[in-house]
């Protein structure tokens, strides 16, 4: 057990218990003369008060109940003053004083700072970490932000660069793909709206021409000619009309597709039944190799119903219809012997509107979208649709479409 003066907190000098007795017999040993310079020099160097008497202690209370310390028992006169006497009539008064705790090692201060600091390290580095990482997707984010805000504007053509942001990277992707998806869409309405209404400025002028010569005609036959011909231009316009609104029904998707099992070789007899009578300078065969296939009965009679009219126009006797079954594929292969299609126009044969003989095209009738039809028929069956040369001599016009 450890003492320090109680009034002196800034000179920690330390006493310990067991010392004291050693003190006191020391003290009674020296003659009297020398006895008080002693106590100076006690009380100098534990800079506590010493008191050394020659008389019994009416009033103590042992510090410690049952023992003793050395050879002489220790009183407690208060709670700051140690009283010892030898039982003899000397007692030794050593206070005001109170305990001292045991001071706290350095280690275990040093190991409560070091955890201090390694908490406040953890934390600044888990905040620069978090804030460089938030850093990345804001950036992103705002990017993200730029190209749609660009988009809503009218800028069809923006495009939103690599994100460094493994999250928003598929966001990224999807943006994209729609803003790609959207610019093709409008334009290609945009083409198909001045196509349009390009084509139908021709027959609109003829009517208006017919229809002026109609009322200064006098002559019955001139007039029945006339109104022969205004009667064609009107069904001109509104198959045009009609085609221009299924065209949109089938970009959009309005027409939903319905797939149903269907055994090829039945159903195409009853399609080529059904489209038309060939004249005799022509003949139409029909091998079908494939059992059967999945698909949309009406949208694949319009796509077939297309190709064969196209293939009827211009064969100069002979067309051929084969059907093929390629891996998951469905081919669809229309050969004629016409005159065939330079090569130079297969890249945009499928636009709408788009036609490589227009006086040729009007004297045999079409709208213009009929390849447009096919194509788009081809892409919600989940195929294509090209053109080569054929074997023939003219054109073949390979239609894929998947099995199921």
């Amino acid at each position: 057990m450890y003492y320090r003066n109680h009034s002196s907190p800034d000179q920690p000098n330390t006493l310990k218990a067991k010392d004291i007795p050693v003190i006191f017999k020391q003290l009674n040993d020296l003659p009297s003369a020398h006895r008080q310079q002693k106590l100076e020099e006690l009380q100098r160097t534990y800079n506590l008060p010493f008191q050394l008497t020659n008389g019994s202690h009416s009033h103590s209370t042992q510090i410690y109940p049952k023992g003793k310390v050395g050879d002489c028992p220790i009183d407690k006169q208060d709670r700051s003053t140690l009283t010892i006497t030898d039982g003899q009539g000397a007692t030794l008064k050593v206070g005001p004083l109170i305990e001292k705790k045991r001071p706290t090692p350095l280690w275990m201060d040093s190991q409560i700072d070091l955890l201090i600091i390694w908490l406040f390290s953890s934390l600044l580095l888990f905040t620069i970490a978090t804030c460089v990482y938030l850093r990345y997707h804001f950036r992103d984010l705002l990017k993200l932000n730029h190209t749609t805000s660009r988009l809503a504007g009218g800028e069809l053509n923006a495009r939103c660069d690599k994100l460094k942001s493994p999250l928003l990277n598929p966001l990224h992707d999807s943006i994209n793909q729609m803003a790609g998806k959207i610019e093709t869409m409008v334009q290609g309405w945009k083409a198909m709206t001045n196509a349009a209404a390009h084509e139908l400025r021709t027959p609109l002028a003829r009517l208006q021409f017919r229809n002026s010569m109609l009322s200064e005609e006098d002559d019955p036959q001139l007039r029945a000619e006339l109104q022969e011909g205004i009667e064609r231009n009107i069904k001109e316009l509104q198959s045009m009309i009609d085609a221009v609104i299924q065209y949109g029904r089938i970009s959009r998707c309005d027409i939903p597709l319905s797939r149903e099992p269907t055994r090829l070789a039945e159903w195409i007899d009853k399609l080529v039944a059904q489209l038309w009578d060939l004249p005799d300078s022509l003949t139409l065969s029909v091998k079908c190799r494939s059992q059967s296939a999945c698909l949309d009965r009406k949208l694949m009679f319009v796509a077939l119903q297309n190709l064969l009219g196209n293939a009827r126009k211009y064969a100069r006797s002979r067309i051929l219809l084969k059907i093929l079954s390629f891996g998951e594929q469905t081919l669809f292969i229309i050969d004629d012997d016409g005159p065939g299609i330079p090569k130079k126009y297969w890249d945009n044969l499928f636009d709408p509107f788009y036609r490589l003989d227009r006086h040729q095209d009007f004297t045999k009738g079409g709208s213009g979208l009929g390849l447009s039809f096919v194509k788009m028929i081809a892409e919600h069956h989940r195929g294509q649709v090209s053109v080569t040369k054929s074997p023939l001599g003219g054109a073949r016009f390979i239609l894929s479409i998947a099995s199921c």
